[in-house]
């Protein structure tokens, strides 16, 4: 289905559209030529699957994507780790590197409680839609757009609070992402159809997928499998109403 929404005129649309752009002529020649990179099952202090702060996404928006995944599933093949209702999300940020699940006692956990405690407090609900899936050597997620500046400037009020706290380490140390994709799956070895996946992929490079409204933000810790993933969550707040 084509998108029924005039995305070009969304904040910062040009800014994210370039980085998918990017993002497929860097991954589309890999994918064709069966070049992946394999996500190893993290270990304390690798860069990926840290304390994050997520928007956990809902139907109708969940369950047009697992459609989606349910058809990347056979050109992939089995050993990859594919996304479900439980856990596609959006990332607000990347917190930390990964370590064990803290304990609910733990200070830079509660740090990352009250700092989005407070952020949801002074933001409204806001909504991303998604158009298109793209892809890289790690994995395939569906883009997503925000249709206001809400993200953007939330993430901006997140980075100050733990910046003025000396909990902004992680990824995102020096700044804040402005990606809103979704990820729907992470490559965990070869692909079974590399050819016919990278056709499929170029065929739904616009396919539409709905539009999801974000009414809390919820820290998670991830728990990494070699072929799924599961979230944990440890807090939520409600943005304002």
């Amino acid at each position: 289905m084509d998108s029924p929404l005039d995305l070009h005129t969304t904040p910062a649309y040009r800014q994210i559209q370039d980085g998918y752009d990017r993002m497929w002529r860097s991954g589309e020649p890999d994918l064709r030529g069966g070049q992946v990179d394999a996500d190893p099952v993290p270990q304390t202090g690798s860069p990926r699957w840290g304390l994050s702060v997520v928007a956990r996404l809902t139907p109708p928006v969940t369950v047009a994507m697992q459609r989606l995944i349910r058809e990347i599933q056979p050109l992939a093949g089995d050993g990859h780790t594919f996304y479900d209702p439980s856990t596609l999300h959006v990332t607000v940020r990347s917190c930390e590197v990964y370590r064990p699940l803290p304990h609910l006692g733990d200070p830079l956990l509660q740090t990352y409680l009250d700092a989005v405690a407070d952020v949801c407090a002074q933001h409204d609900p806001f909504e991303v839609a998604f158009r298109g899936v793209n892809a890289n050597r790690v994995g395939i997620i569906a883009q997503g757009y925000p249709m206001s500046s809400t993200l953007q400037t939330l993430r901006e009020a997140l980075h100050g609070h733990l910046e003025r706290r000396a909990a902004h380490t992680g990824p995102e140390a020096d700044g804040v992402r402005t990606s809103a994709h979704a990820s729907l799956a992470v490559f965990g070895g070869p692909l079974v159809d590399a050819a016919a996946l990278q056709r499929w992929l170029t065929a739904h490079r616009e396919a539409w997928t709905g539009v999801t409204t974000v009414t809390e933000l919820t820290v998670v810790h991830y728990v990494r499998y070699p072929n799924r993933v599961t979230i944990v969550p440890l807090g939520s707040h409600g943005l304002r109403t």
